[in-house]
């Protein structure tokens, strides 16, 4: 079966037109994305790692649900730093802490009281357990959003 000339004219113009559209759409995208650049402070030793989680929710922060995105980072100096691309702006909120003897823990005491140290995004710190999400959220847009975490 063909189609009429001037019908298969408009399919193919529009077939083209959809195609260039969908491409400029996904570059402009991607230039609405943002980076995010979390530099970790203040540890006592360059010994073992840092384990970073980033949430995009409220409700994965809060209820400890599997991270948005997760790194185990090597020390240099008694310090870190994990860049990220790509980001949809939002809120998002980190929570960290230095797997100093390397079991992928954070080690605690019989009370709760970890031992190792430990960090949130704004420096945030709780009283008795982790910040609230609303002390701890940050906003990332289109430029470059830089968290600097002190783990004490």
């Amino acid at each position: 079966m063909s189609l009429k000339p001037g019908i298969s004219s408009f399919v193919g113009c529009f077939l083209a037109f959809s195609f260039l559209l969908s491409h400029s759409a996904s570059a402009t995208d991607q230039s609405e994305r943002g980076m995010l650049s979390v530099k970790v402070k203040g540890l006592r030793s360059s010994n073992g790692t840092v384990r970073v989680s980033l949430y995009n929710s409220e409700e994965s922060y809060s209820n400890h649900l599997k991270p948005f995105k997760a790194a185990v980072l090597a020390i240099t100096d008694q310090q870190c730093e994990w860049q990220l691309q790509d980001l949809e702006p939002g809120d998002y909120a980190i929570k960290l802490f230095h797997d100093v003897n390397g079991n992928a823990e954070l080690d605690s005491s019989v009370f709760g009281v970890p031992k190792e140290p430990y960090g949130f995004s704004n420096n945030a710190r709780g009283r008795f357990g982790p910040p609230s999400y609303e002390a701890v959220k940050f906003k990332v847009g289109t430029a470059t959003a830089v968290q600097e975490i002190l783990a004490e």
